[in-house]
């Protein structure tokens, strides 16, 4: 029996091309040490300050944690030097001098414009009406007869 030589079409294992030198090992590993990075932080901060910062960046020298609000990055400020402590304690994270606090408001999209509808008066029904009967140009009397009958158009 003869083996074929396996070409760029043949099926492979997830794990074997995430785990290549080029593409999407370099991002795997990142990510791997944000996920090492982020548990051993949950493990120094308090409950609720556990819900509302987490690891978002870890490059050279600097692991960058986000937070949600000024008053936890303000916690985080003050733990500080304990979480470096902590984290240079870590094979992966021996190298971090420096922790840099960003805060990160979730997106929200503003409550729709509440459209306001007017009435129009009577004496300015009529007066529109009457402009609309003096003028010459069809579009134009066209529009102001609509906007007299108060009607939008289409």
């Amino acid at each position: 029996m003869q083996t074929r030589q396996p070409t760029s079409l043949d099926p492979c294992s997830i794990e074997k091309v995430l785990r290549q030198e080029r593409g999407l090992q370099p991002l795997c590993k990142k990510a791997e040490q944000i996920q090492c990075a982020n548990h051993i932080l949950a493990h120094l901060l308090s409950p609720p300050l556990q819900q509302h910062c987490q690891v978002a960046n870890y490059e050279n020298t600097t692991l960058t944690v986000r937070t949600n609000s000024a008053v936890w990055a303000t916690q985080l400020r003050y733990q500080q030097r304990v979480i470096l402590d902590a984290l240079q304690q870590h094979p992966f994270f021996k190298l971090i001098t420096d922790l840099k606090i960003r805060i990160y408001l979730p997106e929200t999209s503003p409550p729709p414009r509440q459209r306001r509808t007017l009435q129009m008066t009577r004496s300015t029904s009529e007066l529109i009406k009457n402009s609309a009967d003096a003028v010459t140009h069809p579009d134009l009397k066209a529009a102001l007869q609509r906007l007299s009958n108060n009607k939008k158009s289409s």
